[in-house]
């Protein structure tokens, strides 16, 4: 009896390790635990994100939302790894997941008013501004601009936490109001 009990225990165990281990997107959790917990290495991450797109094909969608949870890291990185065009390593590049992505990032974030909650926020928004402009969409480009700009006055050195963009995207941003059209990629 005891012999039979021991076995049932480790066929259980080694059911629940393996269902662990098959758990969508472990691999990316895995390797931000070993390396600090970070998106530092993106180079090794995204390769994973993109084995991770590409093995759950339909089920792609749900199991990220389950993913990302309420990280809002989460949800910047993600965001990018679906529409950058280094990031995609072939895949077809989903904007419209990542605009959603990253309105999701600003409700989370709500009012927060630490300094890093707040550029992060702008970062959002600022992404959201741009990608509703190449979306042909000026005018809720320029609400989320217009969203972003109080944020910006808020401190003075608050460039420190925005993430990095491009100079066309940073044009596109500074002349939502006017032209964009004068920015060349």
């Amino acid at each position: 009896m005891n012999k039979l009990f021991l076995i049932c225990i480790l066929i259980v165990s080694a059911a629940i390790c393996a269902a662990a281990q098959n758990k969508p997107f472990s691999s990316i959790d895995n390797f931000l635990a070993k390396n600090g917990g970070d998106f530092n290495n993106r180079e090794e991450i995204v390769k994973l994100f993109n084995e991770e797109r590409v093995a759950l094909g339909k089920d792609f969608e749900p199991q990220l939302w389950k993913y990302l949870g309420t990280d809002v890291e989460k949800h910047y990185w993600i965001s990018s790894f679906l529409d950058w065009k280094e990031y995609l390593q072939g895949n077809q590049p989903l904007p419209e997941l990542s605009f959603k992505i990253k309105k999701r990032g600003v409700k989370l974030i709500g009012d927060a008013q630490d300094e890093v909650k707040l550029g992060e926020k702008i970062t959002f928004l600022r992404d959201l501004a741009v990608a509703s402009y190449k979306a042909g969409n000026q005018k809720r480009a320029i609400k989320f601009k217009r969203q972003a700009a109080p944020l910006y006055e808020k401190y003075d050195d608050i460039g420190a936490y925005i993430g990095a963009t491009s100079e066309f995207e940073n044009c596109i941003y500074d002349n939502l109001e006017k032209d964009p059209g004068i920015c060349k990629q």
